[in-house]
């Protein structure tokens, strides 16, 4: 049964595992009754996870969502009156109090024609990036005299005085452009994670200005109303918040609670699940050992024993090969290999000690470029293209030898082309 639990939840399971705990692989056998991996599996909190991990969904079929772009334009079409979702103008006043008396014909929501309103400016910032300086989100009601302006972060963090120039432009724009000394209602929204809130002008001075902080557990919480009604859009918003939850921010999640949960009732059954998907990475590494010696390594099996991620390569002596063998001043380099887990599959090549010219030289013998000086030890990262790229990397009993397969055409092609200007023919 542990096996078949795994493979049918895996993405599940590896969610969990992931964001959740702080077990280091081991080599022993697993331990749990069948009646203890069935409590697991027939546990509801298990059964939402489970659900949220296998159902189509079109934010992680699009593989786009950690883009800042995707994301705001998403809301501002969810936020938006007259669009198709079916959810009228209450998205908008959930998210955005600054709109509760605000008729939804009067609503403006604006995102690429922002830029429009920015081009007026005479702004220094304006020839920063691709895109000046302009939010991402501009929600207002000229009827009602109240203005939104958002900025959306998902992986970066807030530009300098990023959120001030936003704010004294809304200020002087807006009764400038509807040709009035009406005073407008503001609300300037944050959108960030829970561990990187903006900071405040010189390092902790307050603000002139009142800035919301939205962290995307609070927008995910606000929004799975919507995603449980009969609207149009509710399928939508029920993916963005899985999207969120499994792919994006985890910690930040609507299923956090459940998960949470499970480790008091089933640990044991985690725990050999736990043992079950690292005995799956060290199959498919040991099918890949072959492979490997062609290419001069092997890999430390002592050290696999423990990390099933980060794999140690080492170097084969003459003595075990007849067909290659690495030269002596190698030794300067080591390596590692990276795949079956989140992010695609690599192999790295590291100086072993900080040598500005000795990386260049090795990286010349690569026939490369010795950019990026932030990399002191770093020589080569060769990533490996594989079936499938979403996270976390679905390696189960039933799709090993394929994935196995398809990593070895890379070792023998794109890999062994790379190192091949390093290590002498045979």
């Amino acid at each position: 049964m542990l096996n078949h639990l795994y493979d049918k939840n895996q993405a599940a399971i590896d969610f969990i595992l992931d964001t959740f705990t702080k077990w280091k692989p081991d080599a022993v056998a697993a331990a749990a009754s069948d009646d203890a991996l069935k409590g697991l599996a027939d546990d509801p909190a298990f059964q939402r996870i489970a659900a949220a991990t296998t159902r189509p969904n079109m934010f992680v079929a699009t593989g786009n969502m950690t883009r800042e772009s995707h994301h705001s334009n998403f809301l501002a079409w969810l936020v938006s009156p007259r669009e198709s979702h079916g959810f009228g103008a209450n998205v908008l006043r959930t998210l955005f109090p600054i709109f509760a008396k605000s008729r939804p014909e009067d609503i403006v929501v604006l995102r690429e024609h922002v830029a429009d309103l920015f081009d007026d400016e005479e702004s220094a910032e304006q020839t920063d990036g691709p895109r000046g300086s302009r939010p991402d989100m501009l929600i207002y009601d000229p009827v009602a005299r109240a203005v939104a302006v958002v900025e959306v972060k998902f992986s970066a963090k807030e530009g300098d005085r990023q959120l001030e120039r936003y704010f004294q432009w809304a200020k002087r724009h807006f009764a400038a452009y509807h040709d009035d000394d009406a005073e407008w209602t503001q609300q300037l929204v944050f959108l960030t994670r829970g561990n990187a809130k903006p900071e405040t002008e010189d390092g902790g001075s307050p603000r002139e200005f009142s800035v919301t902080n939205l962290f995307y557990d609070e927008l995910s919480k606000k929004l799975v109303t919507f995603a449980q009604s009969q609207a149009a859009g509710a399928g939508a918003v029920q993916d963005y918040l899985d999207f969120l939850a499994i792919y994006g921010c985890p910690l930040e999640s609507i299923y956090t609670a459940d998960a949470m949960s499970l480790f008091s009732r089933h640990e044991p059954a985690l725990q050999a699940l736990h043992r079950r998907r690292h005995a799956l990475r060290r199959e498919a590494l040991q099918a890949l050992a072959p492979d490997l010696a062609e290419l001069g390594w092997a890999i430390d099996d002592e050290a696999l024993a423990t990390n099933t991620q980060d794999v140690r390569l080492q170097y084969l002596h003459r003595a075990d090969q007849d067909s290659c063998h690495w030269h002596t001043e190698c030794d300067e380099l080591k390596w590692t290999m990276r795949v079956f887990v989140e992010g695609p599959p690599v192999i790295i090549g590291d100086l072993r000690s900080v040598s500005p010219e000795c990386r260049i030289k090795w990286v010349e013998r690569l026939g490369r470029e010795a950019g990026n000086p932030e990399r002191k030890k770093r020589i080569l990262t060769i990533k490996l293209a594989l079936p499938a790229q979403q996270r976390p990397f679905p390696l189960t009993t039933h799709n090993l030898p394929q994935l196995v397969d398809h990593v070895r055409v890379r070792l023998r092609n794109q890999v062994a082309g790379h190192i091949g200007h390093i290590r002498p023919r045979p």
